[in-house]
């Protein structure tokens, strides 16, 4: 992409020179007297080397015109009918140049008037010619100044080229001023002062194309750079460049449909105009991102990866590699200045104060680099476990409320007795029945098969103590953010699970977290025969509706239920930056009365998805993913994501669950037989990676 800006800036100057050049041309070159003849002189440099030299000679204000050789785009606009050209009848004298007027006058006097086509053919027959125009009381001829060389003054450039250029100029002149052309006026070619103003506004687009590439480069560049991440605003930029081009040409149309100047209008917006104003447009967003964002950011602490220079035999360029950006938008290598560079080594941390922006691009005022973290531990994704805070040493979990049936104090028991329906269910339940943890409401029995008793009523071991599996991961198992999903698992692997709950080697990372030793009792609790009956039944269930997964720079404001986050409002209005937010789409549906087609929506950060299908192994080789593509996910849970042989399916799942596993695996906490397949996998994934990986697999159906 910084190759693109650099050689959209060269272009640009490029155009803004060459328009310049037009301009200075316009207004009137340098007197020069060559063979006795006076005239003036516009000689054009490029590094010192003469491109192109104008001479012209004063002549009565009768026409504004420009003839030249006709080239393949003229003939193309004219094939597509945006050009308009003027034809005298000589068919070879048509062919061979094109006509910049519209001037009845001229075009009268061209078609008529032969011997003034032979003048402009003699003029024409050296073959750096290039255009013969009119226009200010003035006759230009336009050279390609071949042969004059390049160290000589302009005198010597003119008189290089004067003979016989000069004397077949003046012929033009003298036979032009015998027509009985009256006074020139633009309104007999509107289209002239038309197209001098579209060229005027094309102009300075350009030059605020110039001033925007400047600003943007004093926000992004400097020690330390300002802002941190380029796509948003660039986004915007585009949207900008694309209605103001769509404008501009929507108004050439109107103001120079059929005539002779369309097209070129239309290639100077094309190519002076659209990189002038998106140049222009993202140098401005980027100063009101930074400069009108008055809210308060927010503090963190990152990791520098690695610190490298590179150079080459004109500049140097320092970079700090930082993967877990707290914003996932920002790249990973970052370019600073010397001094920040000189103080910072790898293993470091950046203290940096991140505010969201006023258009989304994330900014910084300061990277402070005092304080070291080269024994850092990773940061635990508190939003996966449903949890504000980590946990401390000595945390346990609280015990779950006891099964069974049980009134709600904050309702009457009237409310909590009155029969409950939803929807195209023929079956009825009370909230006193759906608060009981040993039965399972099951609004549609007719769309699946036998429930087993241990889903609907949990372990029979357990006697008045047990709990029905089905009750926190559903008749269809699909479950929710704080639990696991239990539909489609392979058999094998669902009995693995258990084994490996019942024998202490899957516990979480979080201490605090309450149905983890609920799971560990009930997997010891429960017999061979339910186990298996449990997991033949759940291996077949599709899981209801899966995670409805929404990419967004803000998501709704939530709270927390036990461990699961419920949105309190439907408009986002919330950062959502390092995390993913789940939440039930409607909590009353799914959380009250338990219906199974009430699912959940994951909102997760800009661009996650993409990169996390790099990660997984789904696509591309990503520079972020490290030594986790040494085992891709796909090698093992097949290459739609649906499992494989023991391996679960992973497509469609919670990404607050992943996240979970994820983190666990890494920190060891969940352990077990297939355990050392994964900890290589997840050992270089950082929880901002996990958090990718995760949007990226519940995206997928």
């Amino acid at each position: 992409m910084a190759l693109l800006r650099i050689g959209l800036l060269y272009w640009l100057l490029v155009r803004v020179i060459l328009l310049i050049g037009r301009l200075r041309s316009t207004l009137g070159g340098e007197p020069v007297s060559v063979s006795g003849t006076s005239c003036l002189c516009a000689v054009h440099r490029s590094r010192g080397s003469i491109y192109a030299i104008e001479l012209g000679i004063e002549m009565e204000p009768l026409f504004c015109f420009a003839i030249r050789r006709e080239n393949a785009f003229d003939r193309f606009a004219k094939w597509l009918h945006v050009a308009q050209e003027w034809q005298t009848g000589e068919s070879e004298f048509d062919a061979r140049f094109y006509l910049l007027s519209d001037d009845p006058t001229l075009l009268r006097v061209l078609s008529s008037d032969s011997k003034l086509r032979s003048l402009v053919n003699q003029l024409f027959s050296h073959s750096a010619i290039r255009t013969l125009r009119c226009n200010a009381g003035k006759l230009w001829v336009e050279h390609t100044g071949a042969g004059t060389g390049w160290r000589v003054s302009n005198q010597e450039a003119a008189s290089a080229i004067a003979e016989p250029l000069v004397p077949r100029l003046c012929e033009i002149r003298d036979h032009l001023c015998t027509t009985s052309a009256q006074a020139w006026t633009s309104d007999r070619d509107p289209g002239v002062r038309r197209e001098r103003v579209l060229f005027a506004v094309t102009m300075a687009l350009s030059v605020a194309g110039v001033l925007g590439f400047s600003l943007g480069v004093y926000w992004t560049t400097g020690d330390p750079p300002r802002l941190l991440a380029l796509d948003r605003t660039e986004a915007l930029a585009l949207q900008v460049c694309v209605v103001v081009v769509i404008a501009l040409v929507a108004v050439s149309f109107r103001l120079l449909r059929d005539t002779a100047r369309l097209h070129l209008v239309l290639a100077e917006i094309v190519l002076s105009a659209a990189p002038g104003t998106w140049f222009a447009a993202r140098g401005a967003l980027i100063t009101y991102d930074i400069q009108a964002d008055t809210e308060p950011g927010r503090t963190y602490e990152v990791h520098i990866d690695r610190a490298y220079t590179t150079e080459t035999s004109r500049s140097r360029h320092n970079y700090l590699v930082v993967k877990d950006w707290p914003d996932s938008r920002i790249d990973p290598t970052l370019e600073v200045g010397l001094s920040l560079y000189q103080r910072v080594a790898s293993g470091d941390c950046l203290r940096l104060s991140l505010h969201r922006g006023k258009v989304g691009a994330p900014w910084t005022a300061a990277l402070d680099p005092d304080r070291r973290c080269a024994d850092r531990v990773e940061e635990m994704p508190l939003w996966a476990y449903g949890v504000l805070d980590p946990p401390k040493p000595g945390d346990t979990a609280k015990p779950q409320r006891t099964p069974g049936p049980w009134f709600d104090p904050a309702m009457t028991h009237d409310e909590q007795l009155k029969p409950l329906h939803i929807q195209g269910s023929t079956q009825s339940y009370t909230l006193f029945e759906l608060n009981d943890g040993q039965h399972v409401p099951d609004w549609f029995p007719q769309t699946h098969g036998p429930v087993p008793h241990v889903i609907e009523h949990g372990p029979e071991s357990l006697g008045a103590q047990t709990r029905a599996c089905g009750y926190c991961h559903r008749v269809l198992g699909g479950g929710r953010p704080e639990n696991a999903p239990v539909f489609g698992l392979p058999v094998a692997y669902f009995l693995r699970q258990l084994d490996d709950f019942r024998n202490g080697r899957r516990r979480s990372s979080d201490t605090r977290k309450p149905n983890v030793p609920t799971m560990i009792g009930l997997a010891k609790a429960i017999s061979d025969e339910e186990a298996r009956a449990a997991a033949e039944y759940w291996s077949e269930q599709s899981g209801g509706p899966h995670v409805k997964v929404i990419e967004t720079e803000n998501a709704p404001p939530a709270k927390l239920d036990g461990n699961l986050y419920v949105a309190t409002t439907e408009e986002r209005t919330e950062p959502l930056v390092g995390r993913i937010l789940e939440v039930p789409e409607d909590h009353a549906k799914s959380g009250r009365v338990d219906d199974p087609r009430s699912g959940f929506i994951a909102y997760v950060p800009v661009g996650s998805i993409e990169r996390g299908r790099k990660i997984a192994g789904a696509g591309p080789s990503s520079s972020e993913a490290t030594a986790a593509d040494a085992t891709a996910c796909v090698t093992c849970h097949g290459a739609t994501l649906h499992g494989m042989g023991d391996a679960p399916p992973l497509a469609g799942r919670s990404p607050s669950y992943i996240v979970r596993q994820l983190y666990d695996f890494k920190t060891g906490t969940r352990g077990g037989t297939m355990s050392a397949l994964m900890r290589p996998v997840v050992e270089h994934l950082t929880t901002s990676q996990m958090t990718d990986v995760a949007a990226y697999l519940a995206a997928q159906q």
